[in-house]
């Protein structure tokens, strides 16, 4: 399970991950960096995807449920590692 929440006034998140969670949250990070693909679309099933969850949890359960995280290596697009 991966979560994502935001807080009430939407300044900081909270990524929530079990066991599962954090293997998935590695594979989808390792794909990135070997650029086997340049960026992933982490989605809730209400946005129409599989791999974040809905339900709120954590210290921001209070907060707001972010529906889609994109990760983006930066670097497969350019070829050259960014600085900074």
């Amino acid at each position: 399970m991966i979560t994502v929440m935001a807080s009430n006034n939407k300044d900081a998140i909270e990524i929530i991950l079990d066991d599962a969670g954090i293997e998935k949250f590695i594979y989808y990070l390792t794909m990135l960096k070997e650029r086997q693909d340049t960026h992933s679309h982490l989605m809730t099933k209400d946005w129409g995807g599989n791999e974040l969850g809905n339900e709120s949890q954590g210290t921001f359960s209070d907060g707001s449920i972010i529906h889609m995280v994109n990760i983006v290596n930066v670097d497969a697009f350019s070829g050259e590692p960014q600085v900074g």
